[in-house]
């Protein structure tokens, strides 16, 4: 059975446009001043994620300047969220994606890749 595999690399850059985006689409409240970065959460990283009601997986924190630079503004974001914005970017870009596909975020150096598999039943003894 052949694997399709696809990676879509999205920078820094277009994710510091693409997440704030999803979270006001969303309805999440975002505060009125500008994002200051962003920080991926491995769950095999060890660090402490600052929010423990959100499930394991891969985590995105989002920060935002403050009056105080030692505790800026965070919106924190699941890997479901992260993906669903992701896809959600893609859709606006006219990047076709196969709905019944596994999706899921790989990190890169400086960027995020969604990763994209598909599994097809193809019985190559009738070809």
């Amino acid at each position: 059975m052949p694997t399709d595999v696809r990676k879509i690399i999205f920078s820094n850059r277009e994710l510091r446009l693409i997440l704030p985006k999803y979270c006001k689409q969303k309805g999440i409240q975002l505060p009125d001043s500008p994002m200051q970065d962003f920080e991926l959460i491995r769950p095999e990283g060890g660090k402490r994620v600052v929010s423990d009601d959100t499930p394991e997986g891969l985590k995105v924190i989002l920060r935002f300047v403050s009056s105080n630079p030692n505790e800026p503004f965070r919106i924190h974001m699941t890997e479901s969220d992260v993906v669903e914005a992701l896809i959600m970017a893609c859709r606006e870009a006219k990047i076709p994606l196969p709905r019944k596909a596994n999706k899921h975020l790989q990190p890169q150096k400086d960027a995020i890749a969604l990763s994209i598999g598909m599994n097809e039943n193809i019985d190559f003894s009738k070809l």
